[in-house]
Formats: C-alpha cells, sequence, structure tokens
C-alpha cells in the first residue's frame, strides 16, 4: 500500500484581501434567484397535478398504483420545496392586495401553497390507508358495477 506512506501535502492558502473588495449583498439579485426558483417549483408541481390528472382518466383496471405512489409523492416534495422557498416572500403579499387582476391571488397565495401540501400529503395517506383493500384481487367489482353506485332510494317502514 504506497499510498499509506505517502505524504499529503495541504494546498498553498490564499488570503482574500478584505479591504476595497467587499462584496455586497444585492436584495435585487436574490429576489430573482428566488423567484426563478419558485416558478420552476410552481412548474414542477403543475406537471406533477397534470401528471395525476391523465392517470385518472385511464380505467381503473388500468391505473398503476406503484406510479400513483410515485407521483403523489414527488408531488408532496414539490409542493413541500415550493412552501419552503416561497414562506420568505409571503410577509409583503398583503401590500400587493390593491393590483389588479393579480393581488387577490398574491394575498392568497400562502394559503393556497399550504392548502397544496396538505392536499398532497392527504392524497398519499389516503393512497397508503387504501392500499390492502386495492392489492385484493377482487376489489374492481365495487368499482366496475354500476348498481354499487346508484343512489339508494330511501326505505320507509310503515308500523
Amino acid at each position: 500500500m504506497i499510498w499509506k506512506n505517502a505524504r499529503l501535502r495541504n494546498p498553498p492558502q490564499t488570503e482574500i484581501p478584505l479591504e476595497g473588495s467587499r462584496r455586497r449583498c444585492d436584495p435585487a439579485a436574490i429576489a430573482g434567484g428566488v423567484a426563478s426558483t419558485a416558478n420552476y417549483l410552481a412548474w414542477a408541481v403543475m406537471t406533477d397535478v397534470q401528471s395525476l390528472e391523465a392517470l385518472a382518466q385511464q380505467p381503473l383496471d388500468a391505473i398503476d398504483l406503484n406510479l400513483a405512489r410515485s407521483i403523489v409523492r414527488q408531488t408532496r416534495q414539490d409542493t413541500d420545496a415550493l412552501r419552503t422557498v416561497t414562506t420568505p416572500m409571503f410577509w409583503a403579499a398583503p401590500a400587493f392586495g390593491w393590483l389588479p387582476h393579480y393581488g387577490s391571488d398574491i394575498v392568497a397565495a400562502s394559503d393556497l401553497i399550504d392548502f397544496s401540501f396538505e392536499l398532497s400529503t392527504a392524497t398519499g395517506e389516503t393512497l397508503t390507508a387504501f392500499e390492502p383493500l386495492l392489492n385484493e384481487p377482487g376489489w374492481r367489482w365495487l368499482v366496475c358495477c354500476p348498481s354499487f353506485w346508484e343512489p339508494r332510494r330511501p326505505v320507509h317502514i310503515c308500523c
């Protein structure tokens, strides 16, 4: 083992002059970076929801539960990341309530993002709760039997 006997050299330390070269924190650049990240994450959430909608349009016999579970998990991760990135900006949201067409959306954005995260979490938990039932071989008769879903007429019992 040659490498055990070799001496490792520390890389030379370079000193960075602090005088005259201090960088300023540009708030506009930070806001632009956060906005572009939030835009990408919002697009990712929208893509996940469109995938779930496309999956829901398929016949129930053809739905792959593993695919549905992975899409729901990805949606939850994307909405959590979107909530994490956008939460620091929501302190200023009420100031934009006066804008026509967009003000009410900006004011409600925090609640909407929280709702989307909680909804994706509830969807994942519902899918997990129904998983034993959905893995049974005879579960599809519930969905395929039209009389099961028809509204029942009330039964009047006369005494």
